[in-house]
């Protein structure tokens, strides 16, 4: 199966847009809540609730960041693979990944068997005796 390389091209860098757009969103909020434009004037006449609201609320973001800048590393990376022929095919057992899954996941490095593998050992509960 041969991979249409501008119709790859074309879904990575949309899901390239989709991603910074999201990240600057989230920049935004992030710069937002640490200049304390929540329309609060002062911090220290807020209740512990509130300030609890907003921690936790930056941390979200600050893990949304992560994230994002996280899946725009592997986005760079399959526009690599693209460019050196590599795109579509797993990294474990060099078969190609389905049609289906490079349109919903176009940055995927691995086909369907792979990535279910590799995410019930992550998700694994190590046990010890």
């Amino acid at each position: 199966m041969a991979i249409d390389e501008t119709a790859a091209r074309r879904s990575l860098d949309a899901e390239r847009r989709r991603l910074m757009d999201a990240l600057d969103l989230t920049e935004g909020d992030l710069a937002e809540e640490r200049d304390g434009r929540d329309g609060e004037l002062a911090a220290y006449d807020q209740l512990p609730a509130d300030q609890g609201t907003e921690t936790s609320d930056m941390e979200r973001d600050v893990g949304l960041q992560a994230d994002f800048e996280r899946r725009l590393q592997e986005n760079a990376a399959a526009q690599s693979r693209l460019d050196s022929g590599r795109y579509g095919t797993c990294e474990v057992c060099e078969r190609p990944i389905g049609p289906a899954r490079l349109e919903a996941m176009p940055s995927t490095r691995f086909c369907m068997d792979h990535a279910n593998a590799l995410e019930a050992g992550a998700n694994a509960v190590v046990r010890r005796p």
